[in-house]
């Protein structure tokens, strides 16, 4: 997997994983949920606490739908806990997306955590990753689109 990027959903974030992937020299984009809840609310902070280098991208869509997604990076190294850089191999950057989602009248709102061992330099980089990671989470076997608010 040398020079990959391996995007992985809540389930995979595992400290094992990502020491797998670093030692066969692969590249780590994890969602951060409720499985790992220390990490979710030291990020939380972290992206409270501190000044994120931000990017928003407009996505318009057919019938009425349209959709705006920020992404946030901060640098883990100077916004978390020592003990939670030395508990996952080579973590570089914390992303977070906010997404807000108008459909008519409607409007929903999400917001993503992911952890990184990539540099912390470009905000787009990291939202186009999500948002790959998000095109593969929401398709089924069959590529029929599957809701992504659950």
């Amino acid at each position: 997997i040398t020079d990959a990027v391996v995007s992985i959903n809540a389930i995979g974030c595992q400290n094992e994983l990502v020491t797998q992937i670093r030692q066969q020299k692969g590249h780590y984009l994890l969602a951060v949920k409720g499985n790992q809840e220390a990490l979710l609310e030291e990020m939380q902070c972290a992206f409270k606490a501190c000044k994120a280098q931000i990017v928003s991208e407009p996505w318009e869509y057919a019938r009425s739908r349209f959709e705006t997604r920020t992404c946030s990076i901060l640098s883990a190294a100077s916004s978390v806990d020592a003990s939670f850089l030395a508990s996952w191999t080579d973590l570089q950057t914390l992303i977070k997306i906010e997404s807000v989602r108008y459909e008519g009248p409607r409007q929903s709102r999400q917001t993503r955590y992911y952890i990184s061992d990539d540099l912390p330099e470009n905000a787009l980089y990291s939202s186009k990753l999500a948002r790959g990671h998000w095109g593969i989470e929401n398709h089924s076997p069959l590529g029929r689109p599957r809701g992504i608010w659950t």
